[in-house]
């Protein structure tokens, strides 16, 4: 696409979108401008002025859109990002139930190597090929509202299906973004969110420090547990059926980080506690990117689980990392017996 000049009138309405919508000016051009190579191609011999007044035209209406309306479910949230599960598919889900099932259920329901039939009784999909749906889940922390409000800030997840997988947000940017709340107590400190096809993140242009950031973690909520809680916790949230297995914070310093190529990245982790030096295992997927090193002091978030050495026949409660927060060098939590 050719250069195109924009018009001041038209900068001067980008510039209302962008204090009535608290997006910053550049984004909003650029994203008006991503419109016109289709307006081109959809409605040709028009002038310059024209493509872009089209484009800026469909651009307001997405915001519109955002915005929602007086029968609109979504709220406006604003919050960081943390980490999140990585795209999955519910086919693999129930393929796993199958494959739980008894030996007579398992012929009904996978007849041969390459079928896996639909179990589910009620769905309109029953007995036949499982056709699974991509979904993602993304956590946070953060408040409702388009500004971090710490009286409501809580810890959050944000679910994503279909073709929302597709949101990528960079872990530790503050956004603004409409979701839906599909169990959420907006006085207490949880979120629990849907994303909709009006659901877009949008950097705020207020983006707070690492130190901030900190203290909104610590203040979410949310318990932060040490290494000597890990079989305790993991005796209360994650050893059995029908308990909450949501992800919990884990904070602990970094001793030692094995990377390997096709299985997940082995974290060592220890800390000083007062009922002595406790010693801990993370294991970090490949599509969360490793931002620290060893040495760093680190609030890891994940999903606790029994692991038996194949060698040694020790079980010992591990961590699987959903995302993490490393902590600043002005942190507080970096010097505790040291100075």
């Amino acid at each position: 696409m050719k250069d195109m000049k924009i018009s001041t009138k038209i900068e001067g309405k980008i510039a209302e979108l962008s204090e009535r919508f608290g997006i910053d000016p550049k984004e909003l051009r650029q994203e008006m401008m991503d419109y016109v190579p289709q307006i081109e191609k959809d409605t040709r011999g028009l002038k310059e002025e024209q493509y872009i007044a089209l484009a800026f035209r469909q651009l307001r209406a997405d915001l519109q859109a955002e915005e929602g309306g007086v029968n609109s479910k979504a709220l406006m949230y604003n919050g960081f990002f943390l980490g999140e599960t990585g795209i999955k598919n519910t086919s693999e889900q129930m393929i796993r139930k199958i494959q739980r099932m008894t030996e007579d259920e398992q012929k009904i329901f996978h007849p041969d190597d390459k079928t896996w039939l639909d179990y589910r009784k009620d769905s309109e999909t029953f007995m036949n090929p499982i056709e699974g749906l991509d979904h993602r889940t993304f956590y946070l922390v953060g408040s409702v509202g388009k500004e971090l409000d710490k009286d409501r800030m809580g810890f959050g997840k944000l679910e994503a299906w279909r073709e929302m997988v597709s949101l990528g947000p960079n872990r530790g940017t503050l956004y603004n973004f409409r979701a839906i709340p599909k169990d959420s107590n907006k006085q207490t400190s949880s979120y629990y969110l849907g994303a909709s096809k009006i659901t877009k993140l949008r950097p705020s242009l207020y983006q707070p420090t690492d130190e901030e950031k900190e203290d909104l973690i610590r203040n979410c909520g949310k318990e932060i547990y040490n290494l000597d809680e890990m079989q305790q916790v993991f005796d209360m949230q994650f050893d059995g059926p029908g308990f909450d297995k949501e992800p919990v914070f884990l904070e602990a310093n970094v001793n030692n980080i094995i990377y390997r190529e096709k299985k997940q990245t082995i974290v060592a982790v220890d800390d000083e506690l007062e009922s002595g030096v406790a010693n801990g295992t993370i294991y970090m997927p490949h599509f969360i990117p490793i931002k620290f090193k060893e040495g760093d002091r680190v609030i890891f978030l994940g999903e606790l689980s029994k692991l038996k050495y194949q060698k040694s026949g020790e079980e010992r409660v591990v961590m699987y990392s959903k995302g993490y927060f490393a902590l600043p060098a002005t942190s507080d939590a970096l010097y505790k017996d040291l100075i």
